[in-house]
């Protein structure tokens, strides 16, 4: 309770649907007195209930599967529902007299119909039957429907005829939004579309022009990472939320053309995590059945990169040792050229001398500080990031380089899913381990295999697990320690 005089409650909804199976869409009324649902292809049923009293008040068996339904905002009691074989529903819910008690009862009046046959011939050759998918009122008299091949038609509300069409894509529209003047279309590509309706009264009162000549047009388009799964927008349509099926949620700005990721995440059951203490900004990196790996900053929590390497499943991620600043790398050695042009080849033989005896010596390279990488293309910080190794279920390993978003190795040294993967302390070879107990060693720098342990055949490989280098032995010098690869450990189902 927000106050003495505020007591707190809560409602529960407990109702005795008609629905035994899916349902596929749901809607309010314009005022909240109602609310009409669509049940899926199992069960073609329409119904709407009284919100007021949480019961039914009419229902509808559909001859076919429906698709969507949208109540219209300016004739109160009625709606649109569209599906199958391009089919229209238009429905009327109307009281009449029960002559049985004399009391009044609900009724639904449909009038149907069907996207003309020159709209449906816009479909792209080779292409299905064309489907109608979504709908939206642009005024009291007129209504868009939006189609599985992409197509847009226009309808007269007042005898539920369609006036015009016009192709709007080659992929399937899924979402309309609609204002007097402006119409926003969603694809399942992930395209989002704003248009300009200008002329669509003066087109239906005409009904001679063509659509496209009364100055119906895109005005402005943005993509997104994936297809869309559900959307909406504020009255202006300049402000709306757009979640996709990566994860992804985000806000989208028409007023600027901007699209700002507001959330994010797997579209697939997270498989693993490694934790990156090696960087100057604690990262996490997580690999998932979607087969993407994401790279999160711990500190801001959000998503620094995704990289999509396959449509295996990724089965495990895991950081390596740390790279040594490109500030402090060695430069490469320097060729000194001489006497280049003082003998002439005129034979193999002269060029094999020239080569052995006065064309290339080389000078160790000088420690002078190499410039730091900073706002380097494609860097993600100013110090490198560890490479990573990934696993996949198809067997194969991915030595990937998260800072550049980019795969440094692939190999596949399983037959079967990988369930995990791991970097030495030095970085020089990979161990992983698979569904049936085969330990792999596998050189970073050329993919093959280096050792097969088959102690654990039989078993899924749960984890390995790499100890840091403990043990140094004296150079043949004398004067340089050597740090040798640390002691590592595999454990198993069994």
């Amino acid at each position: 309770s927000h106050g003495e005089s505020t007591p707190s409650y809560s409602v529960q909804w407990k109702v005795l649907t008609p629905h035994e199976k899916d349902i596929q869409s749901v809607q309010y009324s314009p005022d909240d007195a109602m609310l009409v649902s669509l049940g899926c292809y199992q069960e073609p049923l329409l119904v709407i209930w009284e919100t007021e009293s949480f019961t039914s008040i009419a229902t509808a068996q559909l001859e076919c599967t429906m698709h969507s339904v949208t109540w219209d905002p300016f004739r109160v009691g009625e709606l649109v529902s569209v599906g199958e074989s391009g089919q229209a529903h238009f429905w009327m819910l109307d009281r009449v007299k029960d002559e049985e008690n004399g009391a009044g009862r609900m009724m639904l009046k449909v009038h149907s119909t069907t996207l003309p046959v020159e709209a449906q011939a816009t479909t792209a050759a080779g292409s299905q039957s064309c489907h109608m998918t979504c709908a939206t009122y642009v005024s009291r008299h007129i209504l868009l429907l939006g189609s599985s091949t992409g197509v847009l038609s226009a309808w007269d509300t007042d005898n539920n005829t369609c006036f015009a069409h016009w192709r709007s894509d080659n992929h399937e529209l899924t979402y309309l939004f609609a204002t007097s003047d402006h119409l926003v279309t969603i694809d399942v590509a992930g395209v989002l579309k704003k248009w300009s309706l200008q002329g669509i009264e003066e087109l239906l009162a005409s009904r001679t022009a063509e659509p496209l000549s009364c100055k119906i047009s895109v005005v402005q388009e943005l993509s997104l990472d994936a297809a869309i799964a559900s959307a909406t927008f504020n009255e202006q349509l300049d402000l709306g939320l757009v979640g996709t099926t990566a994860g992804t949620v985000w806000c989208v700005n028409w007023t600027d053309v901007s699209s700002l990721r507001l959330l994010s995440s797997h579209s697939g059951q997270i498989t693993s995590l490694s934790a990156c203490a090696a960087s100057s900004i604690p990262c996490i990196a997580t690999s998932s059945s979607d087969g993407s790996v994401c790279l999160w900053s711990a500190g801001q929590r959000e998503l620094l990169a995704q990289l999509h390497t396959g449509t295996a499943e990724c089965t495990s991620v895991f950081f390596g040792p740390a790279r040594p600043s490109p500030a402090t790398r060695p430069a490469p050695a320097k060729i000194r050229h001489e006497n280049v042009n003082s003998n002439p080849v005129r034979s193999a033989s002269d060029a094999t001398s020239l080569l052995r005896d006065e064309l290339v010596s080389v000078e160790p390279g000088d420690q002078r500080e190499a410039p730091r990488r900073d706002g380097c293309a494609g860097s993600l910080h100013d110090e490198p990031l560890p490479l990573s190794v990934a696993g996949y279920s198809d067997g194969c390993l991915h030595l990937l380089d998260l800072d550049q978003q980019s795969v440094q190795l692939k190999t596949s040294p399983h037959s079967v899913a990988v369930t995990c993967a791991r970097l030495s302390s030095d970085g020089s070879v990979m161990i992983s381990g698979d569904v049936l107990g085969q330990l792999v060693v596998s050189n970073t720098t050329t993919g093959m295999t280096v050792r097969r342990l088959s102690q654990h055949a039989g078993a899924p490989i749960t984890d390995v697990d790499i100890a840091e280098p403990q043990l140094t032995v004296q150079s043949s010098s004398g004067d340089q320690d050597k740090l040798l690869s640390g002691l590592w450990l595999a454990c198993s189902a069994d």
